[in-house]
């Protein structure tokens, strides 16, 4: 994704099975993980605003 950093971000996209768990996209290695929403390791994932259409 243009202008983002290397840093892990949140997906809106959920995890079918379990509600609690979310996915994060790593742009730095170019992957994708889920975990636990909210758990405190993971409070340094961004989120990043993204509108569609116009």
């Amino acid at each position: 994704m243009p202008e983002s950093s290397d840093s892990s971000y949140w997906s809106s996209s959920p995890y079918a099975s379990d509600s609690s768990i979310g996915w994060f996209v790593h742009f730095g290695v170019g992957g994708i993980d889920r975990n636990y929403k909210n758990g405190f390791e993971l409070s340094y994932i961004n989120v990043r605003l993204v509108r569609v259409g116009q």
